[in-house]
């Protein structure tokens, strides 16, 4: 449980669309925040907009335990090369560290510059033009966190 959870009086001083209370309709709790499992598909560009409109962003995967959470069809993740090849970096700027790319992948084949999850778990680039589900987070404010 985070300490969100447990210390309500802390919550309080959170704005009223924070994830520490509790999610937003539709959305699922896991460790620190709330994550969005799309039901439709768009492409990268569209779906990172929808999660920033709902003051979110495509999931980076900070661990092994979110990594095996995420996992149950083909998702979009927050990651990208499209400002220098094989370098990736995920939506927040910070760079891609963790990974659980396939065999041969990143291959940036015909262009591929974003990362997506597959339902066995690796990952995979492909054209961010064509169209994925996705997964959006919010995370709860790291002043707010505790972890056990």
């Amino acid at each position: 449980m985070s300490f969100c959870g447990r210390q309500s009086h802390f919550v309080r001083r959170l704005k009223t669309d924070s994830v520490c209370g509790q999610c937003p309709p539709g959305w699922k709790w896991f460790q620190n925040g709330c994550y969005y499992f799309s039901e439709a598909t768009q492409n990268w560009l569209v779906a990172r907009s929808w999660c920033l409109n709902k003051g979110a962003q495509l999931v980076i995967v900070n661990t092994k335990e979110e990594q095996n959470r995420i996992t149950s069809r083909v998702y979009w993740l927050g990651m990208t090369d499209q400002n220098v090849e094989q370098e990736w970096y995920w939506v927040d700027g910070s760079p891609v560290k963790l990974s659980f790319w396939s065999t041969g992948e990143p291959n940036d084949y015909r262009g591929e510059d974003c990362g997506t999850i597959a339902i066995d778990g690796r990952w995979n680039d492909i054209s961010c033009h064509m169209t994925d589900y996705w997964i959006c987070e919010k995370l709860c404010p790291s002043e707010f966190r505790m972890t056990v």
